[in-house]
């Protein structure tokens, strides 16, 4: 079957290229990398690896400076993707001048991109192999017990600061939650987190397309072991989707795609969808399903192993919540009332259960969605302007 597939892969791959022979030339830099890209704008860029306490090695990205300058910025900064993401996500929307990271960049942060486990540039592990269902046994609650403070360290060491900024988009929320709550000795090393479009509490979530997904979370677990899937969707689709997409043919259908997961808020520059579905990552089924879990119990709580193993490994029935609570770091909230995948009262009530949120911002377009956060073509002016100029004033 796995033969089946591959060889279906390589014909998409085959077709995909020939039809899109002549296109090409209105993407010039498609096949860039993440930090060749950052390079052809005229950044800096430094690649540095680390290691987590469990053993995955993740590269991060720093932009230590502006544009054509050689003098190291002076706030460091730490940017958080979201599920599927990666951390080419705060650069791509250079596109229409609107990067997040050259932005910070050219205003005195010290920016570095992180990356989480299991993505682009989290695919190593000291003693497991990537095949392995061990090396994908982990949920958004490794990522943010293990890989946010093996990154805050690292910057920290490298930079000599005592503190540092946060911005997590989506699942660069959680994250934020969950190493605030269970590891409260690294929330005195950030200085302020702005969050955007930030997951946790999903008591009213609405997205018509994943909701199904909520009904047999743990049903679908089971039988992802039990077929030896580990990773969702397979890695072999993004080989093929973005020669899709920059066809003109298939672009629209991309295109219409996103609109129908997320919406169309107008925000969106058509253009770049091939880009948008070259930076999209996989992730593991527990990761994954951990958000079905949490959308189905009404709980923010970590990964429920079932009744027996949860006395075993919890000591009670059921995971306890994390303790939001006891979360003292300065938040900031940028959400949207058009956003199906953080609905604006969950992200009110987390605001409301944090002890320290000192903003809640509400995105001025109301259909704004959620991966507007990142590819708006007015996200300079109507999102990152603000969430800087709070950032210096907060500072200050």
């Amino acid at each position: 079957m796995k033969a089946d597939f591959s060889t279906f892969l390589i014909f998409c791959i085959g077709a995909a290229t020939f039809v899109g022979q002549g296109i090409n030339t209105f993407f010039p830099s498609i096949d860039l990398t993440t930090e060749e890209l950052i390079r052809s704008y005229g950044y800096p860029v430094e690649i540095h690896d680390i290691a987590t306490e469990d053993g995955y090695i993740l590269s991060m990205l720093r932009i230590p400076s502006g544009k054509n300058s050689n003098r190291t910025n002076s706030k460091p900064i730490l940017l958080m993707h979201g599920l599927t993401g990666q951390a080419e996500n705060f650069v791509l929307n250079v596109m229409n001048n609107a990067s997040l990271a050259f932005h910070l960049a050219d205003n005195d942060y010290d920016v570095w991109l992180g990356n989480s486990r299991g993505n682009t540039y989290g695919r190593r592990h000291k003693y497991l192999t990537i095949d392995s269902g061990k090396f994908w046994n982990f949920s958004f609650h490794e990522i943010g017990y293990y890989d946010i403070p093996a990154k805050i360290d690292h910057i920290l060491g490298i930079t000599g600061h005592d503190q540092l900024e946060y911005v997590g988009h989506s699942q660069g929320g959680i994250v934020f939650f969950i190493m605030s709550s269970l590891r409260p000795q690294y929330q005195q090393k950030i200085k302020l987190a702005s969050l955007l479009g930030p997951g946790g509490y999903e008591n009213h979530f609405t997205n018509p397309w994943l909701l199904p997904f909520t009904l047999v979370p743990d049903e679908l677990y089971a039988l992802s072991q039990n077929i030896k899937v580990y990773e969702f969707p397979p890695r072999e689709i993004f080989m093929v989707l973005p020669m899709i997409c920059q066809n003109k043919m298939f672009r629209d259908i991309c295109v219409m795609t996103n609109y129908l997961l997320f919406g169309n808020s107008g925000e969106f520059n058509e253009e770049m969808m091939p880009y948008v579905a070259k930076q999209v990552s996989s992730v593991s089924v527990k990761q994954l399903l951990h958000f079905a879990q949490i959308i189905a119990s009404g709980h923010f709580r970590p990964w429920d192993y079932g009744l027996e193993e949860n006395k075993v490994i919890y000591g009670r029935d059921a995971p306890s919540d994390y303790n939001i609570s006891s979360i003292s770091v300065p938040t900031a909230m940028y959400y949207s009332l058009g956003d199906n995948l953080a609905d604006y009262k969950d992200v009110e009530n987390m605001c409301g259960a944090l002890q320290n949120c000192v903003r809640k911002f509400l995105m001025p377009n109301k259909k704004w969605n959620h991966v507007d956060f990142l590819f708006s073509k007015t996200a300079k002016k109507e999102l990152y302007d603000p969430l800087i100029e709070f950032s210096e004033q907060y500072d200050s």
